[in-house]
């Protein structure tokens, strides 16, 4: 016989023996003699280790939302709607422990924040750890969307290089616009994109900035969404018990073009 058959032979006995054994009845007799099987786990344990295994597997393996309680130095800076945002926006921020600096650039567009340093200068100033964009309310009715395209992917490399979150507030709409905000969308992605477009905000004589109590409620609105999973950098936003002092705001004129 060749060897390898041996070798085969010599483990398919024991195990043909086993399987044989295991499938007779629990008591058996040879040659008069009553043979017991032993169990080795009893029904009972083994449901119990069984369910004990499936106790054991993570129930879920998706991510769990969880809101960021680090305080936080937040830059919030764009055009004049930044001065609608900060007044009760940094109430939010002194309730919840964060410092809340501001920077508007009256009558800006992208391209003036796309193609100047002054992003840089107030992240090197104030040493924000969370930024905040509310732009382009002056552009909601220009039509060169392909220039404004550029500026855009521009200011979110920009804020990208410093290796920050960020957060783009759309304008507050009073009219249809020509398609800026959705590019705002598109460039930045539902989850860093605030829709102010549907609020329905009281405005001021101008028919376009809201007015304080108009500001409240674009804060409230906006804070909800800040806390929550729609969000891609959610922080604690609880509404705020009383009136704190404003935080450091700059104030810079209009572009000269």
């Amino acid at each position: 016989m060749k060897p390898y058959l041996k070798v085969i032979l010599t483990l398919a006995l024991p195990i043909a023996a086993f399987i044989a054994f295991m499938a007779m009845p629990d008591d058996v007799e040879f040659f008069g003699e009553k043979i017991q099987k032993v169990k080795l786990f009893d029904d009972e344990e083994t449901v119990l280790m069984e369910d004990s295994m499936v106790a054991s597997t993570p129930a879920d393996t998706a991510d769990v939302f969880q809101v960021d309680t680090t305080k936080k130095r937040i830059l919030l800076f764009g055009d004049s709607m930044v001065g609608v945002l900060r007044k009760h926006f940094s109430n939010y921020c002194s309730q919840n422990g964060d410092t809340l600096f501001s920077a508007v650039w009256y009558s800006s567009g992208s391209r003036h924040w796309a193609k100047t340093d002054t992003l840089e200068h107030f992240i090197n100033l104030y040493k924000p750890d969370y930024l905040m964009i509310c732009l382009c309310s002056n552009e909601l009715f220009r039509r060169d969307l392909d220039e404004r395209d550029k500026d855009i992917k521009t200011i979110i490399d920009k804020m990208n290089r410093q290796n920050l979150p960020f957060i783009w507030v759309s304008p507050p709409n009073w009219k249809k616009d020509k398609g800026i905000t959705d590019l705002i969308l598109k460039n930045v992605g539902a989850s860093r994109f605030f829709d102010s477009r549907e609020l329905v905000l009281p405005r001021i004589s101008d028919g376009a900035h809201p007015t304080v109590k108009g500001g409240i409620m674009w804060v409230d609105t906006l804070t909800k969404w800040l806390a929550s999973p729609q969000c891609a950098y959610p922080i604690r936003m609880e509404k705020p018990e009383k009136e704190y002092k404003p935080g450091a705001v700059t104030h810079l004129s209009p572009p000269k073009s």
